[in-house]
């Protein structure tokens, strides 16, 4: 496949390739400064025009850069399921509806929960200990501050709304 670069439509001062490279105007490809996030994605930290840094996920700048903006409620779905592959023809703009059925098509699609989960901040055996602490009087505040989360999620906890699978 032959590489397309065409200039990033929301940063003038980036260029994106269709394979899923992004660099700066005349400058080197930039792609060895990528790094992965938890979900496996590349994404890269580019200086906005107001002087910030804000990270960019590639996929999401080569579908913008060749697909054009996203039509409202839609986000970037991966054709062969794989968040490591940035190639324009891989990706399309995709409804959430959508992007499910296609993980789950493609065996990607996981709900993961408590412990299982690498966002979990609270472990599951501390779970069983925050219901007794409210059991016993205790308020969401205190115990929120205890595991720096908020109040309503301990909330959540509580009532069973979260880690369920814990008793």
């Amino acid at each position: 496949m032959r590489e397309e670069i065409r200039p990033y439509p929301r940063n003038p001062e980036y260029e994106v390739s269709n394979l899923g490279r992004v660099r700066t105007v005349g400058g080197k490809w930039r792609s060895v400064k990528a790094r992965k996030d938890r979900g496996n994605y590349y994404y890269v930290s580019i200086k906005h025009p107001d002087g910030r840094r804000k990270n960019e996920a590639i996929h999401r700048m080569v579908t913008i850069t060749f697909h054009g903006e996203p039509p409202a409620g839609h986000e970037v779905g991966h054709r062969d399921g794989v968040p490591t592959n940035n190639i324009a023809t891989n990706l399309r703009w995709v409804t959430r509806s959508e992007n499910v059925r296609d993980a789950i098509r493609h065996g990607t699609f996981m709900r993961l929960s408590g412990d299982a989960n690498p966002r979990t901040h609270i472990p599951d055996a501390e779970i069983p200990i925050i219901r007794r602490r409210h059991a016993r009087g205790e308020t969401r505040t205190e115990i929120a501050r205890d595991y720096a989360t908020s109040p309503p999620y301990i909330g959540h906890i509580v009532a069973g709304r979260r880690r369920q699978h814990v008793q």
